[in-house]
């Protein structure tokens, strides 16, 4: 009798085992039966990376300011030297002054058509124009224009301008003047004489040349 009721449970065991080996193979997913494969997701292929294209270089806007081009250089044998300056480093509103060009041909030809043309500060009032050799007119109330026909080798032209504070300048201010020289295609600029009214100091060399 025990010996049919150990064969009874042996059987109920194995049937209970195959139930479950059915029931886990037919909730299996596809790719775990027998025979399939799994299904992988396909990830698309992306194109080759492209490098950016170099940008083209475009013309400056309308307004942009460019620089200025480099002067010609002035014919074989022909040398000037430009020195301008101005009597005072520091003077007063209502004082008077004088600012001087010096032009020297140190070449060993003459020196023909040349023409200076001096920009006085804004404050000041010109009185006086004084030429050793030459022409000169005033363009407007502030600029000078003087002329000559032909500088000698080893000769110089010296043009004096006296001018006025006006009364009524701000102080502190810095007085600047630009002078240059032109002649056989070339030109010349020496810096900026700068006078100061008091409180003020001299600035450092150079500064904003006015346009022509």
């Amino acid at each position: 009798m025990k010996l049919a009721q150990r064969r009874v449970s042996a059987l109920a065991w194995w049937g209970i085992a195959w139930l479950c080996i059915l029931l886990l193979g037919s909730t299996a997913p596809a790719w775990a039966r027998p025979g399939q494969e799994p299904a992988y997701q396909t990830v698309p292929t992306l194109p080759p990376t492209r490098q950016p294209a170099t940008p083209t270089p475009r013309p400056p806007a309308a307004g942009t300011a460019t620089p200025s081009p480099a002067p010609t250089t002035a014919p074989a044998g022909l040398t000037l030297e430009v020195q301008w300056r101005a009597s005072v480093t520091m003077t007063v509103p209502g004082g008077q002054y004088t600012y001087e060009l010096q032009v020297t041909n140190a070449g060993t030809v003459p020196a023909e058509q040349l023409e200076a043309r001096l920009q006085l500060p804004v404050w000041v009032q010109l009185k006086e124009a004084r030429l050793s050799a030459g022409q000169y007119r005033p363009k407007d109330k502030n600029t000078l224009i003087a002329w000559l026909e032909s500088l000698p080798a080893g000769q110089s032209w010296t043009i004096i301008t006296i001018v006025m504070v006006d009364p009524s300048a701000p102080p502190g201010m810095v007085l600047e003047a630009w002078a240059e020289v032109s002649g056989a295609g070339a030109v010349w600029k020496p810096p900026a004489a700068a006078v100061a009214l008091p409180p003020a100091e001299l600035p450092p060399t150079g500064g904003t040349r006015p346009a022509r």
